[in-house]
């Protein structure tokens, strides 16, 4: 028996060394996930770390209605992206074959517009006529403007589309939840876009053809409530865009942005119904819905490291002192609700001698990176969020920049990321301690040589 203590004993030292210390403190409990009931199509989705938090038939096509107005603006700005261009609105541009609806005040044949007027009457106010004037300035004809449309939405990979119209009165345009996100961030990409839809108001001023001006406000009641608080979020100066849209068979739908701190969030709910109230009003389903999607991204913040940031400390083999930091090769990051960061664990399964002790954090936030565009995995349940640490075998020595193991985060969402992780600075094992273990072996074996001659 007592021939196993002393190797017993150093691999206890050894694996106690490995418990990794954290931060104390209890989360507190985070707000809870909405349950969408008024839309039939959903989604939310974080830019910045590349995270749909919330999915609802994504991949169902409807007619986006006036949300078909954002690809009309797209291709104007990528024709004229200062917007300083003007044209003059055609007899064909307002004509029931190119434009069947109108408000009661709207444009005149013969007026001359400034594109910057029109592209602001056309996504503030949603004027459908301004969609037909802008198609025939870009590509000198509505029809081959449509052509346009339908190749910008191959190109930009929204496979599902379909447009038939520039300003979305025809029942056949049609798009799903995923396509309409990949086209408002394409469009968000443009700062005069940004700009524009943002806005909560304007006007188109008055001219020789038409003798009034044309006072509008934006359509989208979440980024201006005026005063329904079922709308009102409580940081409506946050959220900056996009689109609404509506005809018959759409129902209602809402392309919608909120930038809060370094989260750029987007929604999109389709096929809306509206909402009878206790009172028995009527309140908008497809407001309310994003009103709640965009509350409940409130609560998440980004967490993770940036490339060259250090996220631990071990040791190098038998070395008694962690004298090895690391750090992570890539920015790696996740969303994770507020007060409930995970703690990093070294997980069990990578632990093999020798192995030192780690020190490990909170996860911390840090400037966003603009992924490219994705597609969803279109499995998002949510669970708890983690971070681990995979070692690898860590020998006596180690040069600055070599790799020795993977720092893996989960968002709970389905996302796994992960990263190579780093020696932060050359470390190796004092050569005077390496003689602590084999000074103790050769003591054991002495001893155990020293009984045998004895029982001899």
């Amino acid at each position: 028996m007592k021939r196993h203590i002393l190797p017993l004993l150093l691999c206890v030292l050894i694996a106690a060394a490995a418990i990794p210390s954290f931060a104390e403190g209890e989360p507190a409990e985070p707000p809870a996930r909405p349950v969408i009931t008024n839309s039939s199509m959903a989604l939310l989705y974080e830019e910045s770390t590349d995270t749909y938090l919330y999915v609802k038939k994504p991949n169902y096509t409807n007619a986006p209605a006036s949300m078909t107005k954002v690809m009309t603006a797209v291709l104007v700005l990528e024709h004229d992206p200062e917007l300083t261009g003007s044209t003059t609105v055609s007899s064909a541009a307002i004509s029931d074959k190119y434009c069947d609806w109108m408000t009661d005040n709207h444009l005149l044949a013969g007026e001359e517009l400034s594109i910057w007027d029109l592209m602001n009457y056309l996504l503030i106010p949603s004027g459908n006529e301004a969609g037909t004037v802008l198609a025939e300035y870009v590509a000198g004809s509505i029809p081959d403007f449509i052509s346009m449309m339908n190749a910008k939405a191959r190109e930009l990979g929204m496979t599902r589309t379909h447009y038939a119209d520039p300003h979305g009165l025809s029942e056949s345009n049609r798009i799903t939840c995923e396509d309409m996100l990949i086209l408002c961030r394409y469009a968000m990409q443009f700062e005069n876009f940004r700009k524009i839809v943002r806005s909560k108001s304007g006007n188109l001023p008055a001219n020789s053809i038409r003798p009034y001006a044309i006072r509008y406000s934006t359509t989208n009641r979440v980024m201006n409530p005026k005063g329904e608080s079922r709308y009102d979020t409580g940081f409506s100066e946050d959220i900056i865009g996009i689109k609404t849209g509506y005809i018959r068979v759409a129902g209602n739908n809402l392309a919608c942005c909120m930038v809060h701190d370094d989260l750029t969030f987007y929604s999109v709910v389709m096929h809306a119904h509206d909402e009878e109230q206790p009172d028995g009003s009527w309140l908008a389903g497809h407001y309310m819905d994003t009103r709640d999607l965009m509350m409940w991204a409130r609560s998440f913040e980004k967490a993770g490291f940036a490339a060259g940031e250090q996220v631990a400390v071990t040791a190098t083999a038998l070395s008694p002192a962690k004298n090895l930091p690391l750090t992570v090769a890539e920015d790696l990051y996740i969303l994770t609700q507020k007060s409930a960061l995970p703690e990093i664990t070294l997980r069990e399964a990578a632990f093999s001698f020798p192995k030192s002790g780690m020190e490990g954090g909170l996860l911390t936030a840090s400037p966003p990176v603009i992924p490219a565009f994705t597609k969803p995995p279109f499995t998002v349940e949510e669970g708890e969020a983690s971070a681990r640490m995979v070692l690898d075998r860590i020998g006596f020595s180690v040069k600055v920049g070599d790799t020795v193991g993977r720092l893996i985060l989960e968002d709970g969402f389905g996302n796994i990321r992960e990263t190579p992780l780093l020696a932060a600075a050359d470390a190796a094992t004092s050569p005077l301690l390496l003689l602590i273990p084999v000074t103790l072996l050769l003591a054991l074996v002495i001893l155990l040589l020293a009984k045998r001659k004895k029982k001899n």
